[in-house]
């Protein structure tokens, strides 16, 4: 046993002297960070030693002390991690802002998912008082007849719808009465959150499902307009008697055209729109030609646009 522990005494005083020698306590770093330090050890040994330091005198003359060896050696460079494609990609779609933007690059509130009823029939009245201030301006008939019995004069009118032609020129009948129901089509459209991202299309069937609803509120609007007791049958008791030689003012012309050719209106300038002026807003880029195109070529989706409160060639599915 003393033997075994004289030989483990030998060994431990064997291992402490190593670890002497080896530079016991001091932490031992990696290559990378040790070389720097490294670098620092050669770069003294270049320095001239002062004589004077080596006798302990305070006068070392021009000898280059330690410090401002350390701080003409060069800063590491911490190396960044390059970029990668995705981060790239994500940087340039901040800094890149396409003039044409797809519905699903705008924003879009998730809230909203049934038909605005509450917005759809404030701006289908506000375009009822602009048509029927229009008619008792220009038309001194309807202005006269505004005098009588209500109710009487009302049914009266209405009773006397008959034939198809009204004696109305064919500009009013065939496309004044067309673009009335276009503009009160795109009332529907713009108040459907799901009707308004569809895009005109032979194979898209929810684009011309849209569009039947949207003839379903032409139809009813243009109805009301003609036979209603706050249409023209009501207001001016149009139809009550014969004028300008025609036997029926009050004819199923008007009845028909306004919500079929009418919602046909609609789908040309829905066409034009994504294949015409879409293509002219990216080849053109003064302004306000743009504004005069937009609202040229679709101008009942304008008016309807400005029912709403919105500038007359705003678009729901890309900026301007």
């Amino acid at each position: 046993m003393k033997i075994i522990a004289s030989s483990c005494s030998v060994g431990c005083w064997l291992l402490l002297v190593s670890l002497s020698l080896n530079g016991f306590g001091q932490t031992v770093l990696p290559p990378d960070l040790a070389a720097p330090k490294k670098h620092v050890a050669a770069e003294a040994e270049k320095v001239p030693r002062c004589a004077a330091l080596e006798e302990g005198k305070p006068d070392c003359g021009n000898a280059v002390s330690m410090e401002e060896v350390l701080r003409s050696l060069p800063k590491p460079v911490v190396p960044l991690p390059e970029p990668s494609l995705t981060d790239l990609a994500t940087t340039a779609d901040k800094l890149i802002t396409p003039r044409y933007e797809t519905p699903e690059t705008l924003p879009q509130r998730s809230d909203i998912t049934s038909f605005q009823w509450r917005s759809a029939w404030q701006q289908s009245l506000t375009f009822l008082g602009i048509q029927h201030a229009f008619r008792l301006a220009t038309e001194k008939g309807t202005r006269a007849e505004l005098k009588g019995p209500f109710f009487k004069d009302y049914v009266k009118a209405v009773g006397q719808l008959a034939a198809w032609d009204d004696g109305d020129p064919f500009l009013v009948n065939y496309i004044g009465h067309p673009m009335m129901g276009s503009v009160t089509g795109y009332l529907q459209v713009q108040n459907d959150p799901r009707g308004i991202r569809q895009e005109v299309g032979l194979t898209n069937k929810h684009y011309w499902k849209s569009r039947l609803k949207v003839f379903g509120w032409s139809f009813v609007y243009s109805t009301q307009f003609e036979l209603g007791p706050v249409g023209e049958a009501g207001l001016g008791n149009i139809g009550i008697r014969p004028y300008a030689g025609h036997k029926h003012p009050m004819a199923y012309v008007d009845l028909v055209v306004t919500p079929v050719v009418g919602t046909a209106w609609l789908v040309g300038e829905d066409t034009l729109d994504k294949y015409l002026i879409r293509y002219l807003d990216q080849k053109i880029n003064n302004r306000a030609v743009r504004i005069l195109l937009r609202g040229f070529l679709n101008p009942t989706r304008s008016m309807a646009n400005m029912l709403r409160g919105k500038t007359p060639w705003h678009r729901d599915d890309r900026s301007f």
